[in-house]
């Protein structure tokens, strides 16, 4: 996997400042979950990102003390329950991942209390690929590395068939 050490000392502070979340479009209740702890197991500590699917936090793993990543539903797919199958089959296809470039989920599961359905994945600190590729130009010989290992990542789900 290439590092910070693959970028100039001016494209790593660049990226020093640039690795504040670039957040749109969040509804209201995704800050309501900030403090919180769902399903009494993982404390919701930062916003990371949302799409139109999800909305990923940093997260404490309580029981061990670990920071991970959770992701959970949007409040508006809950009631489609094509959406929710969509999102445990996402849990189920994520879990037989083994690939040093794919993130590790850790656990899935439903609040309840909150109504509220989520992914908790091993949380991996730094820029996104997406915020790199929007920030820098890449040297030829470092965006054929990312190819490169982006194609052996995809690789594995597609072997799973």
């Amino acid at each position: 996997m290439f590092d910070r050490n693959d970028f100039s000392k001016g494209e790593k502070e660049h990226m020093a400042q640039a690795s504040a979340p670039d957040i749109e479009h969040v509804e209201d209740w995704a800050y309501e979950l900030i403090g919180e702890v769902i399903d009494q197991r993982f404390r919701i500590d930062e916003l990371i990102q949302s799409g139109s699917m999800g909305t990923v936090y940093r997260a404490t793993q309580v029981s061990f003390d670990r920071v991970v990543a959770v992701k959970v539903l949007q409040q508006r797919h809950i009631s489609g329950y094509a959406t929710i199958e969509r999102f445990i089959r996402e849990a189920q296809i994520i879990s037989e991942l083994t690939h040093p470039n794919i993130v590790r989920l850790i656990d899935s599961g439903e609040d309840r209390k909150r109504n509220i359905f989520y992914l908790v994945m091993e949380f991996i600190d730094g820029v996104s690929l997406e915020r790199i590729l929007h920030d820098f130009r890449l040297r030829p010989e470092l965006a054929i590395e990312v190819i490169r290992q982006t194609c052996s990542a995809l690789t594995e789900p597609h072997s799973l068939e």
